[in-house]
């Protein structure tokens, strides 16, 4: 409902839990309506386009990643779940398989310290 005050509200929430806790505070903004409110709080705004300095690594995998599961298949998942959403008018569930078999044959037939420059997922020299 335009105008009744929802962009108000969310700010002084922002503001009073800056203010009263040690918290750290994350604001997804696309439209950017919070970024000089950020800023004027002394906080970090990370603008993430297609032609930013920062980006996100969905590919990512920590050590650990994922529920207890295969950590290749989740991520598989992920990324599917991805690319679902860039694609609404077809469901990709059909390729499901495809991808994870395409997956686990790139992992499998790459180098560890090859899989650790592509994801940045390591922290050991290889």
């Amino acid at each position: 409902m335009p105008g009744s005050g929802k962009s108000f509200n969310a700010k002084m929430q922002i503001v009073f839990l800056a203010l009263a806790t040690q918290d750290d505070i994350l604001i997804c903004d696309p439209e950017r309506e919070y970024a000089s409110l950020v800023e004027a709080m002394g906080g970090e705004v990370v603008r993430i386009a297609a032609g930013s300095r920062d980006h996100i690594n969905a590919m990512d995998m920590v050590d650990g990643y994922g529920d207890g599961g295969d950590p290749v298949i989740e991520k598989s998942q992920f990324i599917l779940s991805l690319f679902e959403q860039l694609d609404k008018k077809e469901s990709m569930q059909r390729n499901v398989p495809l991808l994870i078999d395409v997956w686990e044959k790139f992992m499998r037939n790459i180098s560890m310290a090859e899989q650790c420059r592509l994801c940045g997922c390591c922290v050991k020299n290889f």
